[in-house]
């Protein structure tokens, strides 16, 4: 498992190092200037409401999001293994 974790740090530290150039760049873009200085201009309140209100309208979704996936994965092994292809005779 110790490897397994290893690997996955490597990996995420050298994917890191080629995108953080290339995010830096976009970030640096003049399309994102007065973004910047909009964000930079809230206070402590408004800036907290602006990255809290899309986790708190997001989050909900997750549970409904897995008992949707877990009803087309259910329907799918129902309607592969009730097709005739699937049976073992002849």
């Amino acid at each position: 498992m110790f490897l397994v974790a290893g690997i996955y740090f490597v990996v995420d530290a050298a994917f890191w190092a080629l995108v953080r150039p290339v995010l830096r760049r976009l970030a640096n873009h003049w399309i994102f200037d007065s973004i910047r200085a909009w964000v930079m201009s809230l206070g402590p309140y408004p800036t907290l409401a602006l990255f809290v209100i899309p986790v708190l309208v997001l989050e909900p979704a997750k549970p409904f999001a897995a008992y949707l996936q877990q009803r087309v994965i259910s329907w799918a092994a129902w309607s592969s293994s009730a097709s005739p292809r699937s049976s073992n005779c002849c």
